[in-house]
């Protein structure tokens, strides 16, 4: 009898910890589930409330560059973009009164170390234009920023605005590319 008593228990010693093993496992795959629902509502929720468009806002606010008081703007790579008083002003203005769509200016100047100083600017000659794109000849080798403007506070280049580096880079290799998306507020690829 004893033998088939331990036998029993053993048995239900098994069971119950195959019982408590399931247990785990079902409150592990509720757990996982619920985990899984609120991220896929967070996901939903990010997309469908805000849009695509607020989202592209606020990328373009981490990834640009804010102009300092002095008219430079701190790069990532240590560098400088260093405008004199004159030109940043008269970016400015053609920012102001082309609000209505994108507009291409090449910034002249040079290259120092890495930094960047932008002493005069040109618009080249301007092929199509809209709210949302704009064609123009290439900057000649003076250029050193190779500059167009986004749509008011979208500061992301398009594949297409990356692809043009390379073009910039021919006639200047030391030119790089820049938006402008504020009237303080710039992003660049160098």
């Amino acid at each position: 009898m004893d033998v088939e008593d331990d036998l029993k228990n053993a048995k239900i010693e098994i069971k119950k910890v195959d019982e408590e093993e399931e247990l785990r496992n079902l409150k592990r795959k509720k757990i996982f589930i619920a985990i899984l629902g609120i991220f896929l509502v967070v996901l939903l929720i990010t997309y469908l409330v805000p849009g695509s468009y607020v989202l592209s806002i606020l990328e373009g606010q981490v990834t640009s560059y804010k102009l300092n008081s002095d008219l430079t703007i701190d790069l990532k790579n240590g560098g400088k973009i260093i405008f004199d008083n004159s030109t940043y002003e008269q970016l400015k203005q053609m920012y102001f009164a082309e609000q209505r769509s994108e507009f291409k200016a090449c910034l002249e100047g040079y290259k120092e170390n890495s930094n960047y100083l932008v002493t005069g600017l040109y618009v080249p000659e301007t092929l199509s234009q809209s709210f949302s794109h704009v064609t123009a000849d290439l900057c000649n080798n003076s250029t050193i920023i190779s500059l167009h403007t986004h749509p008011y506070m979208h500061c992301i280049f398009s594949y297409q605005d990356i692809r043009g580096l390379d073009a910039v880079r021919k006639v200047n290799p030391d030119a790089i590319i820049g938006l402008m998306c504020e009237t303080n507020r710039f992003n660049f690829v160098y």
